[in-house]
């Protein structure tokens, strides 16, 4: 009968060890698993457009804080186009529509950065306008979008 008894026990220390073990494995393997994919998304804040001269005509100098959460690396745009102010309607030259403002890299998973860039201004003079700002995504979708206070050319 003992050596029953032995064997039963032995059967009984080995089962012990896989358990343990398949347990340390898992609780590894729980501490150890990937997360789950953070937020995405962006922001545009404070969009501002200045009027200024240069040789060629009048310039606009459009600022805006631009946040981003979750494209660590990854290349969006900021798009522009120029709209009329009272109508809200994109301008007919296409020169002014749907244009890259300035790329942006995010170098932490949530980024901020103040986009500045200039785009000549359009006739006729007298006329209201807004910039319109895109903020785009790597796969081409749109995450923000903002105008600037409307100004006179």
């Amino acid at each position: 009968m003992k050596s029953q008894t032995r064997n039963t026990a032995a059967w009984v220390s080995a089962l012990a060890a896989v358990v343990a073990a398949v347990v340390g494995a898992v609780t590894l393997y729980l501490a150890n698993r990937p997360k789950p994919p953070v937020d995405m998304g962006g922001q545009i804040a404070n969009p501002s457009a200045v009027v200024s001269s240069s040789g060629n005509g009048e310039l606009v100098t459009v600022r805006a804080a631009i946040t981003l959460t979750g494209f660590l690396g990854q290349r969006t745009t900021l798009e522009w186009s120029l709209d009329n102010a009272s109508t809200g309607q994109p301008v007919t030259n296409t020169n002014f529509v749907s244009q890259t403002g300035e790329y942006l890299t995010p170098q932490a998973n949530t980024d901020t950065a103040v986009a500045d860039f200039r785009l000549p201004l359009m006739s006729p003079s007298g006329t209201n306008f807004i910039v319109h700002l895109v903020l785009v995504a790597p796969n081409g979708s749109e995450l923000a979008a903002a105008d600037t206070p409307s100004f006179a050319a």
